[in-house]
């Protein structure tokens, strides 16, 4: 008897099992006995497991027939998984509960201490990782808070069981292959994850009207309107007053425009990085400039998962830490140079005052 991913001609067999394993199946084949019927059932071993197998209707006697079992990892198997990104030292490992928790990798980066010295700076080795916390509100069981807080790195976790893809089972051993990969192959397997969630058509669509004159706050309003579930929706837009149909011209148009004014410093939302002029920061002083500055950055959040969602060009590039935040990465001392390159510097010349003692109280 033997695994087989993909057999052509074989029957399937039913196995009579009610387990169930968060990694998925795997698929065995095995000749049918000599003196087995078909629906009856026949007792064989697979993966060091006993189960019982019914005959296949129309299976014969040395035909070859399929069936899966449930995949069981040991602690061992399942510790053994990790997601090593080579990025300031730190590994993401799977536990036995099946989330994934961020582990210092002493010695991959930073190197092992020296000296007593160094201990005085370990702060350049703690990092956290943003937490978003969802709970229902007292007056109304249909709308839901978030609260955002930092952890320490390694009190961070995070689920790999996602219950819209792979029948809730769990992510973990294919995202451990596909972080070896090259990017083409993990861009082509998240297109795969994205189509396992995205509306067809014919189930619905959205269509979005905006005014070219009054393009930001049309966008935000009609944008802000919709749904989560229907965020997973095809867009159409239309430009009023502009006859046409959108066959992907329009959205791609719609998409850098808006993004444009969004990431637009004079917009006063975003600021340059202190160190690149390329990447754009949240301003601090956003408030001041617009009474609605949440919701314009709530409606950036949006913009930008749809064209992730979408396979669309925006134009605005983020500054490392919120990349990091988006996808729950530690964010690091050194991450501070991006933001504010003036402190970064002066708290890595503390390090050269010879009296130690004295600038840390500083």
């Amino acid at each position: 008897m033997d695994p087989s991913s993909s057999s052509s001609g074989s029957e399937n067999a039913r196995v009579n099992s009610h387990m169930r394993s968060p990694f998925g199946n795997q698929m065995f084949e095995v000749n049918v006995p000599q003196g087995v019927r078909s629906g009856q059932a026949f007792a064989l071993i697979a993966n060091g497991q006993r189960v019982m197998v019914t005959c296949p209707a129309n299976a014969r006697p040395g035909q070859k027939i399929r069936f899966q079992l449930p995949i069981k990892l040991s602690s061992d198997e399942i510790q053994s998984i990790k997601l090593n990104y080579q990025k300031d030292g730190w590994v993401r490992c799977l536990s036995t509960d099946l989330t994934f928790h961020w582990i210092r990798s002493e010695g991959e980066v930073d190197g092992q201490l020296k000296d007593s010295r160094d201990l005085t700076w370990a702060f350049e080795r703690i990092a956290f990782v943003r937490e978003l916390r969802s709970s229902a509100t007292v007056s109304s069981k249909s709308k839901v808070d978030h609260s955002l807080q930092l952890v320490p790195a390694k009190e961070a976790s995070l689920s790999t069981v996602v219950p819209a893809i792979n029948n809730g089972t769990s992510l973990a051993q294919e995202l451990s292959r596909y972080a070896a990969m090259p990017f083409q192959h993990k861009e082509a397997w998240f297109r795969q994850q994205i189509a396992k969630i995205q509306v067809p058509w014919e189930d619905g669509h959205i269509k979005i009207n905006v005014r070219r004159e009054n393009l930001l706050q049309d966008s935000m309003e009609a944008t802000e309107s919709i749904t989560q579930g229907d965020m997973r929706k095809i867009f159409r837009f239309e430009f009023i007053s502009e006859p046409g149909v959108d066959a992907g011209g329009v959205a791609r148009e719609w998409f850098q425009l808006v993004s444009a004014l969004l990431f637009n410093p004079d917009f006063a939302l975003w600021s340059y990085s202190s160190i690149n002029q390329m990447c754009m920061q949240i301003n601090p002083s956003s408030g001041v400039a617009n009474d609605e500055h949440l919701r314009y950055f709530h409606f950036t959040g949006r913009l930008l998962g749809k064209a992730l969602f979408d396979r669309q060009i925006v134009a605005g590039h983020l500054v490392r830490p919120l990349y990091k935040h988006i996808l729950g990465w530690p964010v690091t001392v050194a991450d501070l140079e991006q933001l504010d390159a003036d402190t970064y510097a002066n708290l890595c010349k503390l390090k050269d005052l010879e009296d130690v003692e004295v600038s840390l109280k500083m």
